[in-house]
Formats: structure tokens, C-alpha cells, sequence
């Protein structure tokens, strides 16, 4: 039973750091919109763009 736990414990770890990928991904978009923004939301967003801009 504790390797089954294991193993689907991996699983979910997987598809919530996927969900946290997206999550991210969809701010970014929507920081697109913006005209300023504040020096920890603009360091974050340059951080993203830059990680999904080299995964291609």
C-alpha cells in the first residue's frame, strides 16, 4: 500500500505543478495588458516570460 500511495502521491505533484505552470502563464498574459507595473510584479512577470520563452 505505501508504494501505491507513493506513486500516486508523484501524480499529483506532477499535475499541480502543471496547474502552477498555467497559473502562471495566464498572469503573465494578463500582465500583457498593463501599462506599469510595480517592481516585484514586473520582476516576476521577466522571470516568466523568460523560462516560457527558452522551453520553446
Amino acid at each position: 500500500m505505501g508504494m501505491a500511495a507513493a506513486l500516486k502521491g508523484r501524480k499529483i505533484f506532477e499535475n499541480a505543478s502543471y496547474l502552477v505552470a498555467i497559473e502562471l502563464l495566464c498572469s503573465a498574459h494578463g500582465l500583457d495588458f498593463r501599462e506599469t507595473l510595480r517592481a516585484g510584479a514586473e520582476a516576476a512577470y521577466k522571470l516568466v516570460r523568460s523560462e516560457s520563452l527558452s522551453e520553446k
